[in-house]
């Protein structure tokens, strides 16, 4: 198999990449779910494909934070789903909120 050839090291970063744009996957479709239940949106259109632009760069991004707190295991993967759901807008409030409260 052509994947035996990959080295260890190589091997396990190409499958946390796949499990950091799964996750992130699962979280952006739950968000839109809550969209589609609200009315806000159809379940089938082009937003979807945005959507999944949005969860490959959740991914990158909740793949570094959880990376920098020093997270592994299941804690690391779930960072990276909780950010993917926030997305952009979401974590910037989030990031606020707590920023603004440790300045007081």
């Amino acid at each position: 198999m052509p994947i035996d050839n990959v080295p260890p090291p190589i091997r396990e970063s190409m499958f946390a990449l796949a499990i950091a744009f799964l996750v992130a996957c699962l979280g952006r479709l739950i968000w839109h779910v809550e969209e589609v239940r609200r009315k806000q949106r159809k379940f089938w259109s082009l937003l979807l494909v945005y959507e999944l632009t949005i969860a490959i760069a959740m991914a990158v991004v909740g793949q570094g934070v959880a990376d920098y707190l020093g997270l592994t295991g299941w804690p690391h993967t779930a960072a990276i789903g909780v950010l993917a759901y926030l997305g952009p807008k979401g974590t910037e409030a989030a990031l606020r909120t707590y920023l603004g409260s440790r300045r007081k």
